[in-house]
């Protein structure tokens, strides 16, 4: 089993800007594995000590008729030149591929970077989502899937990636991204762990904080809803 060397190194992995080694890559072996019918689990060990195993890479690989309802629903909002931010495995480029679609995906592992290769995605470049920069071209639409859209962290990276999507974004483009609820739960481990960081106020996070145009928006699904942001020009004050 590959550990890598922090939570910060599974959970936000593309929050790095140096390159990642074969000892961090756990994911991207992970999904390897997976991809050569070899035996493999996802564990992830939070601050403070608890471990948890993940549902495994399946969802990874499933294919559209198996997608949840609002992840097939939010494939409706692609439109021009896609950029797959963290594309893992992913099972979005080769579906938005197949529909006509250009994508190029983007992860900082090499692994899962050869997984997508494998599986027939025609672009991909091995780098950090704060890496990106009008070298790439132009994107009409960005996705962040599977959770991704978590990567925009807080206010102050928020604002910082959010400022750096505008430079390589066409004047009407979409951010189309998933995200989860933590505190949603009835599990009493977990509301204890909720309740500690509010404690130490590490939830911190502010979504809609700033003064936004209508230039673009974000597409949200969550619990089958899609809640549409406006996201281009100014992003805070």
């Amino acid at each position: 089993m590959l550990k890598s060397d922090s939570l910060r190194d599974t959970t936000s992995r593309l929050l790095l800007d140096d390159g990642m080694r074969d000892e961090q890559d756990a994911y991207g072996h992970e999904i390897m594995n997976f991809l050569n019918y070899k035996p493999g689990f996802e564990e992830i060990e939070r601050d403070d000590g608890t471990v948890l195993l993940s549902g495994g890479p399946q969802m990874y690989f499933d294919p559209f008729r198996c997608w949840p309802v609002q992840t097939r629903q939010a494939m409706r909002f692609v439109r021009g030149r896609v950029l797959d931010v963290g594309s893992g495995a992913r099972r979005h480029a080769p579906h938005l591929q197949e529909r006509g679609y250009d994508v190029l995906c983007i992860d900082n592992s090499p692994l899962a970077l050869e997984v997508c290769r494998r599986r027939g995605v025609r672009e991909t470049r091995e780098m950090s989502v704060y890496q990106v920069s009008r070298t790439l071209g132009i994107f009409d639409t960005i996705i962040m899937m599977d959770g991704n859209l978590a990567l925009l962290a807080d206010v102050d990276r928020g604002k910082r990636l959010l400022e750096r999507i505008d430079r390589i974004t066409s004047h009407r483009a979409r951010i189309i991204g998933e995200t989860c609820e933590p505190h949603q739960t009835d599990d009493p481990i977990h509301a204890a762990y909720h309740e500690s960081n509010r404690q130490r106020a590490k939830s911190r996070f502010v979504w809609g904080t700033g003064s936004m145009s209508e230039r673009g928006s974000i597409i949200c699904s969550h619990l089958g809803t899609s809640v549409a942001t406006s996201w281009k020009g100014p992003i805070g004050r």
